[in-house]
């Protein structure tokens, strides 16, 4: 059965079925065989009475269960990447809380597809960034068998079959605060500077 707006006793509300099963419970029909049914959230300027700054945007928020509380756990924003008014340029960023109330941005999926890993404006397809010490790695790749055979592949970086490669391209650079000091090019042979 369906309804456009219940309550239940409960608390419970009910946007398209009379029986919802959580706080929040939103349910609709398909319109097709591709379609994607979105929630929307809009927070606009109708009245156009703001200066609309990069970082502007809406979300959602996630509080947790804590010792007879909630509190600050993470969200998910759609933000601003322009600060001129008429551009929607659009990344979504994901904030986690370190047990301090404060959102601190983890992750974010910029405007052109760009992921960032600790970086809020990632310039390339994939950046992870570390400020501080390391006392883990940056990256890890973990194999959990106990031994590696023939057919297991930890990284694969796989180009395009037209592609011209040659042993002068570097797809693995080792850099520190001074520059290159390492890397290892299409035969797959570590060189150091």
């Amino acid at each position: 059965a369906s309804a456009d707006f219940v309550i239940t006793t409960g608390g419970n509300v009910g946007i398209g079925t009379t029986a919802p099963e959580a706080k929040l419970h939103i349910d609709t029909a398909v319109t097709g065989t591709d379609s994607v049914e979105r929630i929307i959230l809009e927070v606009n300027d109708d009245t156009n009475a703001y200066n609309l700054l990069a970082g502007a945007g809406s979300g959602i928020r996630f509080d947790i269960p804590v010792q007879s509380d909630s509190q600050i756990g993470a969200s998910i924003d759609a933000v601003r990447e322009s600060g001129t008014d008429a551009n929607s340029s659009t990344g979504l960023a994901f904030s986690t809380s370190q047990n301090d109330e404060v959102l601190d941005e983890a992750m974010r999926i910029s405007m052109d597809g760009e992921v960032g890993i600790g970086k809020t404006n990632p310039t390339s397809t994939f950046e992870v960034y570390k400020d501080g010490d390391f006392t883990t790695p940056l990256v890890r790749f973990t194999h959990g068998e106990a031994a590696l055979d023939g057919t297991d592949t930890i990284l694969d970086l796989d180009f395009d079959d037209d592609q011209s490669i040659g042993a002068s391209n570097y797809y693995i650079i080792f850099q520190n605060q001074d520059g290159v000091v390492g890397s290892v090019n299409s035969e797959v042979v570590f060189s150091t500077f």
